[in-house]
């Protein structure tokens, strides 16, 4: 009885060690791009794996995006398949790892990778009937491509806002684009919003590198003040296209743009002023205003009194002189009234005319 123990065992042992020896020979034979499986009715289907490109014989220079393509019957999970970059038929990296069984990758070509003609595309299934198998089907580049000397650098340049744009905060839309040839990565874009050398907000992170984006500026959740001098910021968060890198290719704005609020908020007199008849006095107004003409009204005890000035250019401010035909008083009011929008805003308290 022990006799026929042993000789089970070992005939056990036998079938698993033919077994690993099987799997490894699919594992790292080249030609292995498919096999045969039992289907539930007894039948057999084909798995198989196929690169159609590249095939042997292209050039490609680095820092440019290569579309490696392949044929697949191998069905869709989970662990898709990875895509190792071969150099004199010896593995020099990883390109994509567990990227969908989809047929079409984007490869970024490093722009540190050395020259050579002998580099080959392997895939490397990672499915076999639904279950992981870890590369059991693969397909290799049937022959060698070249990786050329004429590295085209990484950039990106940002096209808008790109210097004398203007905004009105809260309303307009921020329309950010930008011209790249670093390729799109789970990890995308960081667009942010600079003012001079002050980085402000990030208005996008993880955006899609489709080269535009629209966003709205919201100035009371963010505590942004009008200026001239802001700058948009746009950087790549990957490197090669599979690599995160925080932002190792960026650029700004060549110029700054504006960010204001289409107010017309009068500045002075606001309450409390002493002005003296038939001497000069200046009224002023917020600048943060696209109106272009405004009229300016003289208020008493609540009431409208008369016109200062009709129809006024908007630079701002107006040298006033007080006649001397007014009423001495302490409940004066100015009201500064826009053409264009019919906004106004008037003095929060009264001041006196003597």
């Amino acid at each position: 009885m022990s006799t026929k123990t042993s000789s089970r065992s070992s005939s056990s042992f036998l079938i698993l060690i033919l077994i690993q020896l099987g799997c490894d020979s699919l594992r790292f034979n080249p030609e292995i791009e498919s096999i045969e499986i039992s289907d539930d009715e007894g039948g057999f289907e084909i798995e198989s794996l196929s690169i159609t490109y590249p095939m042997g014989g292209e050039s490609f220079d680095p820092g440019t995006i290569v579309t490696i393509t392949w044929d697949s019957t191998i069905d869709t999970c989970e662990w898709g398949v990875n895509i190792i970059l071969f150099r004199d038929n010896e593995d020099e990296s990883n390109i994509a790892i567990n990227t969908p069984n989809d047929g079409s990758f984007d490869w970024y070509i490093d722009t540190e990778l050395d020259h050579d003609e002998d580099y080959q595309i392997r895939i490397d299934g990672l499915c076999n009937n639904g279950d992981f198998c870890n590369g059991c089907i693969y397909s290799q580049s049937p022959g060698s491509f070249t990786i050329t000397q004429n590295v085209v650098e990484p950039y990106i340049l940002v096209i808008a806002p790109n210097g004398g744009e203007t905004f009105e905060l809260g309303e307009d839309s921020v329309q950010v684009s930008w011209d790249t040839n670093v390729p799109d990565c789970i990890w995308g874009m960081k667009i942010v919003l600079y003012k001079q050398s002050e980085e402000i907000v990030t208005l996008g992170y993880d955006t899609p590198n489709d080269g535009v984006q629209n966003f709205r500026i919201h100035f009371q959740l963010w505590d942004i003040e009008p200026a001239n001098d802001y700058l948009i910021y746009v950087e790549s968060l990957c490197k090669n296209g599979t690599t995160f890198c925080g932002g190792c290719y960026g650029d700004f704005s060549d110029a700054p743009f504006r960010l204001y609020l289409n107010e017309l908020v009068l500045i002075n007199p606001n309450g409390g002023e002493v002005w003296t008849r038939g001497e000069t006095e200046t009224i002023t107004w917020t600048n943060d205003s696209t109106t272009q003409n405004v009229h300016l009204e003289l208020w008493k005890g609540g009431s409208e009194l008369q016109d200062i000035y009709y129809l006024l250019e908007n630079e701002f401010f107006y040298e006033w002189v007080p006649l001397y035909e007014l009423t001495l008083g302490d409940d004066y009011q100015i009201k500064v009234v826009s053409w264009e929008t019919n906004k106004s805003d008037m003095s929060d308290e009264t001041f006196t005319i003597e």
